[in-house]
């Protein structure tokens, strides 16, 4: 089973600017993506697809290879089916992940991970996911607790399940088909979620979230790029 990976790292960014070249401890924000991904075992190759050519530079010097999109598919209206399809089109492949490049503290292990639990459920999609036990409310009404009665402790919350985005991995031929036929496909067919720590679902979006996972990598000592050999 052919299986490539990428990591979607536009040059532009809204909240926090050019966050993927930002320094995070000393390095690239997407540092840490690529040294997970080419710490992977289970995908056949793994590519930085963006469309800044800042960003493939960095990401060939750390030994990554590149697809470069159109920049027309770079735009923060961009959907993520567009820009999965775009990439499976011109590389062919049975299945495609999505590996976030604003997490550094994930590690390949749960990449693989993902992979196995994909191909073992025979899913056309896997989305990697956390878990919140907080007082939810959905358009004002609560989610997971009776308003009526006692207010539950927290711990006895019925957990909201949230979609990370961490990892995402995708069937290539059912992608296609239900892109062609609907105009999007991430939902579609048969679903998996995998739960993921909290430290690996760290995502950063903002400066604070720099500073923080900054504080982390200080107090710990580690450097998560290298929790795991390389192949």
């Amino acid at each position: 089973m052919k299986i490539l990976g990428y990591i979607p790292a536009r040059l532009g960014s809204e909240r926090t600017k050019a966050k993927n070249l930002r320094l995070l401890n000393g390095s690239p924000l997407i540092s840490y993506a690529i040294q997970t991904c080419k710490n992977s075992k289970r995908a056949s190759q793994f590519f930085v697809n963006t469309e800044s050519q800042e960003i493939a530079r960095v990401s060939r010097e750390l030994g990554m290879d590149v697809y470069l999109r159109d920049p027309a598919l770079a735009g923060s209206q961009t959907k993520t089916d567009e820009i999965v399809i775009d990439f499976l089109r011109k590389n062919p492949c049975d299945a495609v992940v999505l590996v976030n490049p604003t997490a550094p503290f994930l590690k390949a292990e749960t990449i693989d991970a993902a992979i196995e639990t994909f191909v073992s459920t025979r899913a056309d999609a896997l989305f990697s996911t956390n878990s919140l036990r907080k007082h939810a409310l959905m358009k004002g009404k609560p989610l997971n607790f009776d308003p009526s009665g006692p207010s539950p402790r927290t711990q006895d919350l019925e957990p909201i399940i949230y979609i990370n985005f961490i990892i995402c991995i995708f069937k290539s031929a059912a992608a296609i088909e239900n892109y062609e036929a609907n105009g999007s496909f991430l939902y579609k067919g048969k679903t998996e979620f995998m739960p993921m720590t909290e430290e690996q679902s760290v995502d950063i979006d903002y400066d604070i979230d720099f500073r923080m996972a900054e504080a982390l990598m200080q107090r710990s000592g580690e450097d998560p790029r290298y929790h795991s050999s390389v192949r």
